[in-house]
């Protein structure tokens, strides 16, 4: 079912710590001399994860002194338990069965006698304000994740200071593959959800990826993406997670103008877009409502128009009040939400169509709207929403 060159591609298994796997190797294959037995640290006597033609997914971790193991894969709202079995040579595994409902990205947890732990030899990326263990569950409705042989855009790490917060920060930026050939270019900044960072849309979305495969067919205008942290808060907003005048006094008084300092933007509204997945889409009506002036195009996806921890109610969110349908249509060119209808926020998003609805916001051409049948509150449908919204951006001139 899965061909070989597939199940091997880079993109599957990259992190922000590194791009070529652990070899699977015993010391003893390279020394003449008798070694002991395998330790985490070192080599193992067998693959830590590996698949077969069908899809299905063995795991392994080699722990000789524990009694009982088992992992979880999933996300919050989608979690899945798989016990494993302990091998004479101290190697516990287990076998996760294909199954289509179950692709794609998958935050992996092994619990070592009740306690989590990490695989060292497998894929490390941050999740929930720690280091967490990934899969990557093949999805062939996701083909644009997967390194082709086309051309290649640069990410960098750029540090610059936040004179609000006080402090240097770091945002990801992703260059098109044209970039280097000279002239200017739209720039959309991507905010990921509560307790992701700078680092999730680059190595878990995989935007880079999506970005030059979707180039190279002709698909999306090249543009530059910028991500920053999306818990950016002063100290008096760590009260709620939904507190934005930290976040919004860095982007727009350091942040903007640093990127258009370094790199050959485009820097005016209509070339400028901002876009968020669950905070981050808070962020991005927040940001987009309050700096008509910065930002045409807006992306809310998996998410909500209104803040959802201290402010839930509207008429705490003064800044929606201007969300008619003649205001979006003279500020935005774009102004695109979107959800998954298994996510567990559906009901919230339901809500906030009747109020956009009352306010005439669907009366704007630029305004519009998707549901993702099926899908919840994840990675997975935050790369569809990104393949989607990407092929919208920057399209029309203004």
């Amino acid at each position: 079912m899965f061909q070989k060159e597939y199940l091997k591609n880079k993109a599957l298994s990259e992190c922000a710590m590194g791009f070529t796997r652990f070899r699977d190797l015993r010391l003893e294959q390279t020394r003449k001399v008798k070694m002991g037995p395998p330790d985490p640290l070192s080599g193992y006597p067998v693959p830590m994860d590996e698949f077969d033609d069908e899809g299905n997914l063995t795991l392994r971790y080699y722990a000789p002194e524990a009694k009982e193991m088992y992992f979880t894969l999933g996300t919050y709202q989608q979690l899945l338990r798989v016990d494993m079995t302990k091998r004479p040579d101290g190697v516990f595994e287990g076998v996760f069965k294909y199954d289509p409902k179950y692709v794609g990205f998958r935050k992996v947890i092994f619990y070592m006698d009740g306690t989590a732990v990490i695989n060292t030899k497998l894929p490390v990326l941050t999740g929930g304000q720690a280091f967490t263990n990934f899969i990557e569950i093949p999805d062939p409705e996701v083909p644009e994740i997967l390194i082709r042989d086309v051309p290649h855009g640069s990410l960098s790490k750029e540090i610059y200071y936040s004179h609000a917060l006080g402090e240097w920060m770091r945002c990801m930026v992703y260059l098109p593959p044209s970039y280097h050939d000279g002239g200017k270019y739209p720039v959309l900044y991507l905010q990921d959800g509560a307790l992701g960072s700078e680092l999730t849309w680059m190595y878990g979305t995989k935007v880079p990826y999506i970005m030059d495969n979707m180039i190279a067919d002709g698909k999306i205008e090249p543009f530059i993406v910028v991500t920053n942290d999306p818990m950016m808060q002063l100290p008096h907003e760590l009260e709620a997670v939904d507190n934005f005048e930290g976040f919004e006094k860095t982007i727009v008084n350091d942040c903007v103008p640093f990127i258009d300092s370094r790199f050959r933007t485009k820097a005016d509204k209509w070339h400028r877009g901002f876009a968020g997945f669950s905070l981050g889409s808070m962020e991005t009506t927040y940001m987009g409502a309050r700096h008509p002036e910065l930002f045409g195009w807006l992306g809310i996806l998996s998410g909500y128009i209104r803040r959802r921890d201290s402010h839930m109610e509207y008429e705490k969110n003064p800044y929606l009040f201007d969300l008619t349908g003649d205001y979006i249509s003279e500020n935005y060119a774009l102004f695109y939400r979107c959800m998954g209808d298994k996510d567990g926020n559906f009901p919230e998003f339901l809500e906030d169509d009747e109020f956009l609805r009352n306010q005439g916001a669907e009366n704007a051409p630029s305004y519009m709207r998707r549901v993702y049948p099926g899908f919840i509150h994840d990675i997975n449908v935050q790369r569809r929403e990104y393949k989607d919204f990407a092929q919208m951006l920057f399209r029309k001139t203004v």
